[in-house]
């Protein structure tokens, strides 16, 4: 990052001290949304919703890593983490479900039951400590054995915002 140009003056302190409170300052936060159809999640299989570069309204940290389809953390800290998909292609009487893993790892989920068989929007947020490099993805699992498709474009949502030291 470097102080050149910046303006700033560093008052006695490294370099790497000043990048380290101007780092400290971003507050990272993001969000991106579908942009295509994500076809077929497969029956009793835990499968990673995946996001293109091209759906993300911001991201001002850069912490959105679209070639792994997740959020990792550069500033430790307490972290909002908000998922909003819209599912469609269900059955009656089974179940699908929308996961928040923290380093691949479960820390909560949306379990969500099927009286008819239609469309359906599965909210799922937490708020969760993040260490540096800690990664943040969103999963689905179903027990139906019919094609679930994530929905297109405006609908489907992953978010995350920096809440706190």
């Amino acid at each position: 990052m470097g102080l050149a140009g910046t303006g700033i003056q560093s008052a006695g302190l490294s370099e790497a001290a000043v990048d380290t409170i101007i780092a400290a300052t971003v507050v990272p936060a993001f969000s991106v949304e579908k942009t295509a159809a994500q076809d077929n999640i497969a029956t009793s299989t835990f499968t990673k919703l995946t996001w293109a570069a091209a759906g993300v309204h911001y991201d001002t940290g850069s912490n959105f890593d679209d070639a792994n389809d997740r959020f990792t953390a550069t500033v430790a800290g307490k972290y909002h983490v908000t998922a909003n998909i819209f599912y469609s292609g269900l059955t009656t009487g089974k179940f699908i479900s929308t996961y928040i893993r923290i380093n691949n790892a479960d820390v909560t989920n949306n379990q969500n039951y099927f009286v008819t068989s239609a469309f359906h929007w599965s909210n799922i947020s937490g708020d969760f400590v993040l260490a540096v490099d800690d990664y943040v993805e969103i999963f689905a699992f179903t027990d139906t054995v019919n094609a679930v498709d994530i929905a297109v474009q405006d609908r489907s949502r992953f978010m995350v915002h920096r809440i706190g030291p």
